[in-house]
């Protein structure tokens, strides 16, 4: 094998990694309701915790905190929407 079907062969079968992983994450998601096994929902609490964290001090009045962890868990729901799309885009991506 040359080394560019050894590359082709790479990119699809990551290619096939994305999908399933966003497969496996639509299953748990939607049908299960378990995020803790998820890595894309782990990835996407993740994310929003860094980003909400650069907002939310610990010397924030208490109103405020509540405020904004309001948009908390929708925030994570819209990331986790957004890493879906991204992984199925990459997926699909790589195998054509």
């Amino acid at each position: 094998m040359t080394s560019h079907a050894l590359a082709r062969l790479a990119a699809v079968l990551f290619g096939f990694a994305c999908i399933g992983l966003f497969f496996r994450s639509i299953i748990v998601n939607a049908f299960l309701s378990q995020l803790r096994h998820d890595l894309v929902a782990r990835w996407a609490w993740m994310l929003t915790e860094a980003i909400f964290r650069l907002f939310i001090s610990p010397r924030s009045p208490q109103a405020r905190i509540d405020r904004t962890l309001a948009w908390f868990w929708p925030v994570v729901q819209f990331t986790m929407i957004y890493l879906w799309y991204l992984l199925v885009i990459a997926g699909f991506r790589a195998i054509n």
